[in-house]
């Protein structure tokens, strides 16, 4: 995003005239072919600057603007409008869950590999040694995932938007060494 942060402009532009229902925008999480350009990775300010300008962007567009490994944005959208109070806190806990992986969503590769998202590359099982709802509803990882309110370290485990963020688990992977780790580029609790 670093690359093309400049460009995010003509982009939901591109995505207003192509009459898109939503635009996803993937944050660089450096994992994968991510590694070969990590040093396109947001740094904190450029990452909040980005945030605040999609939330600005999508008061006038016809279509939702989705992020990717950014569950940042919904506890900063509460912080920022000022809509922070108990009662949007509870809609948005139900509405928003933040990081998604092995929560909502996993990502099994060719070889039967089962990782809980396609950013954090650690196998909950394989589909060729046990059954799916066996890995889903068993694995450590995924059951350490779904528990991530007890159980997330660092700034992440402190933080009041833990049901509605929690971080991008992938992400607290790569710059911790740990999925239930802090998510370093997170802005909210600098």
């Amino acid at each position: 995003m670093e690359y093309n942060f400049e460009n995010l402009k003509e982009i939901i532009k591109l995505t207003d005239i192509l009459d898109a229902a939503v635009m996803l925008m993937y944050q660089l999480v450096p994992v994968g072919r991510g590694c070969a350009v990590k040093d396109a990775t947001l740094d904190l300010n450029t990452n909040e600057e980005l945030i605040e300008y999609l939330l600005a962007e999508q008061k006038y567009v016809p279509f939702i603007v989705e992020t990717v490994a950014a569950p940042q944005y919904w506890p900063y959208l509460l912080e920022k409008k000022d809509i922070n109070n108990n009662f949007c806190l509870r809609l948005a806990e139900k509405v928003f869950h933040g990081c998604s992986a092995g929560r909502g969503l996993v990502y099994i590769k060719s070889n039967g590999d089962v990782w809980p998202c396609p950013f954090l590359e650690i196998s909950a099982g394989n589909l060729r040694q046990k059954p799916f709802n066996e890995i889903w509803y068993k694995s450590e990882i995924f059951l350490n995932l779904r528990n991530r309110a007890n159980l997330l370290k660092g700034k992440c485990g402190n933080c009041r938007y833990i049901d509605v963020c929690g971080g991008c688990r992938g992400r607290a992977m790569v710059l911790t060494g740990d999925y239930m780790g802090e998510d370093k580029m997170c802005f909210i609790k600098k």
